[in-house]
């Protein structure tokens, strides 16, 4: 059992791509370990992608069923649910098993400024090294 105090961080992204916005999150989660800490993430629907990637870059789902293969766009995913394409986003930077199923549960994202959380008193999460475009 971790002795680690688990705390509940903030962190509004501006637009920016979601590679580097979910690395700057990413900086929270330990590899090796679950640390505890929950991470907000507000304004996901203001995540911009680079040179047309957005729409040349396809997401894939599969029903369990033959030919049960769908496809779209990023541009289009992000369009209907931008919150699952972040989340998407950092779901595949965690590690694969069951350590990272378990770290994305303390992931919460949410599309506007507004999240139901402030009971937990999230503390604002900035990188000192950050650049905004």
């Amino acid at each position: 059992m971790s002795s680690t105090r688990k705390t509940w961080s903030l962190d509004a992204w501006p637009p920016k791509s979601p590679g580097s916005c979910a690395v700057s999150t990413s900086q929270i989660f330990a590899q090796h370990i679950d640390t505890g800490d929950h991470v907000i993430i507000i304004n996901a629907d203001k995540v911009i992608m680079t040179s047309d990637k957005a729409n040349r870059q396809m997401i894939y789902t599969h029903s369990g069923y033959p030919g049960g293969i769908k496809s779209e766009s990023f541009a289009h995913f992000h369009a209907r649910k931008p919150a699952d394409a972040v989340r998407r986003s950092i779901r595949g930077m965690l590690p694969k098993g069951p350590l990272g199923r378990q770290q994305l549960t303390k992931l919460k994202v949410y599309a506007g400024p507004n999240h139901p959380h402030g009971s937990q008193s999230p503390k604002t999460f900035e990188i000192a090294g950050a650049k905004r475009r």
